[in-house]
């Protein structure tokens, strides 16, 4: 008969159990009896059911079964004082630095005075000389050229129209049986112009812009300087002669007025009204053949001949004479006229004796 195992080891039991039931299936396929079925179920009734250990008992007998840990020794805390002073007293002692002896300043300034260089002597300048002033020779004066008053001054500046007004009642249409020019009121009864104008005429007639014309008589001319004179008869009213002056090289660039009669004919009562006036400037002053001329770029039209050319207040400074078209060797030029200085005119009328 089987024996049940002890309750403390439930697995002790088991294996008794097992090996009966092994006998059993043994003895079973030996001789007859029940069924090796019968004899399963019969040894599975008889196995004991395992009684369940509960969960805290395990954890408690794990727990129990542990290694006791042993105990830390605690620290004793050192004081903050202690820890600092140790530090110091562990700090290698300083060495003692050696006390300057101080110098006397009496010394000290002896010493650098000695280590100076020695100045070189410098020599002794030569006085200089003084110089006897010689005595400057007197300049002996010299005559200063008189000339014609000019014109007003440069302010304020008339127009064009204001200048032409006032110097038309002195310029004059001349006629003669070959053609016709311009001139201008040199004296009160002589009028100037060139000499290409009157050509080999010895009596012209002169007409204003509102005079009735006059006979003129050709009393002198210069064909060198291209200048004649013509005096009037002893009929006409007096003139007013137009104020004149020399120009130089400051004047160039200066704007310049050419007044004349060009393309002109009389009218009905023999009168021709107001003469044309064309601007430009003074473009350079020059001598030709010996003679001083003026070039401009004002506009000198058939009929300008002998006309004044004035400066900007109205006075005159040249005759017009003739515009130059090609040069001497052929080549064309275009805007360029010619004057005859005013320094020439006061030559013509110094050699024939004719004081205006």
């Amino acid at each position: 008969m089987l024996q049940k195992g002890s309750s403390a080891d439930p697995r002790g039991g088991r294996r008794s159990w097992l090996v009966g039931l092994m006998a059993l299936v043994l003895m079973g396929g030996v001789g007859c009896g029940p069924s090796l079925e019968k004899v399963v179920e019969t040894v599975v009734a008889r196995v004991p059911t395992p009684t369940p250990i509960p969960v805290e008992s395990i954890v408690a007998t794990a727990v129990a079964r542990l290694p006791s840990p042993t105990p830390q020794p605690t620290p004793t805390p050192i004081p903050l004082a202690d820890i600092v002073a140790t530090a110091i007293a562990r700090l290698p002692a300083p060495t003692p630095q050696p006390t300057p002896t101080p110098i006397p300043l009496d010394a000290l300034v002896a010493t650098v005075v000695a280590r100076l260089p020695t100045p070189t002597p410098s020599p002794v300048p030569t006085p200089t000389p003084t110089l006897t002033p010689t005595a400057t020779p007197t300049a002996t004066p010299f005559p200063i050229p008189t000339f014609p008053p000019v014109g007003p001054g440069p302010t304020p500046t008339p127009t064009i129209g204001q200048v032409l007004q006032r110097v038309a009642p002195s310029v004059a249409y001349i006629e003669t049986l070959s053609g016709q020019g311009s001139g201008w009121a040199i004296g009160r009864d002589l009028v100037l112009t060139n000499a290409h104008v009157v050509g080999f005429a010895r009596r012209v007639t002169v007409r204003w812009p509102s005079a009735p014309p006059v006979e003129g008589t050709v009393v002198a001319t210069d064909p060198a300087r291209d200048l004649a004179l013509i005096r009037l008869s002893a009929s006409a009213p007096a003139l007013t002669p137009l104020p004149t002056r020399r120009v130089g090289e400051v004047d160039i660039g200066s704007p310049v007025l050419v007044v004349g009669y060009s393309l002109r004919s009389p009218l009905g009562d023999g009168t021709v009204g107001l003469p044309a006036v064309k601007a430009g400037i003074l473009s350079a002053i020059l001598r030709r053949e010996g003679v001083s001329l003026l070039r401009v770029d004002a506009v000198m039209d058939p009929g300008d001949s002998g006309g004044p050319l004035l400066d900007r207040y109205g006075t005159v400074i040249g005759v017009s004479q003739i515009q130059v078209t090609e040069t001497r060797g052929g080549q064309r030029v275009v805007g360029v006229f010619y004057a005859i200085a005013i320094g020439e005119v006061e030559g013509f009328l110094r050699d024939w004796g004719i004081s205006p």
